[in-house]
């Protein structure tokens, strides 16, 4: 997926997380970082994913509080 205009960056995946009490929104663009926000929209992550290589997120998935599971190439992290 490409940007429409350069420098501008498509969302890939979007998904609430599920760990601890406050809402976070982790939010997956067509750059390789992931980029959390907390409930007032305020930006407090920036996570960049590495496997086998530089990992660019299509899918997210929480299947619990402690993994996080990324396409492609079914990966998975461990959520802190």
């Amino acid at each position: 997926m490409k940007p429409s205009r350069p420098g501008v960056a498509r969302d890939r995946a979007a998904l609430p997380g599920t760990r601890g009490a406050p809402f976070v929104l982790w939010v997956a663009l067509s750059t390789p970082f992931l980029y959390v926000y907390d409930p007032s929209g305020e930006k407090i992550r920036t996570v960049r994913l590495q496997a086998a290589g530089v990992v660019h997120p299509s899918s997210l998935h929480f299947p619990d509080d402690t993994r996080l599971l990324v396409a492609p190439g079914c990966y998975e992290f461990t959520v802190w």
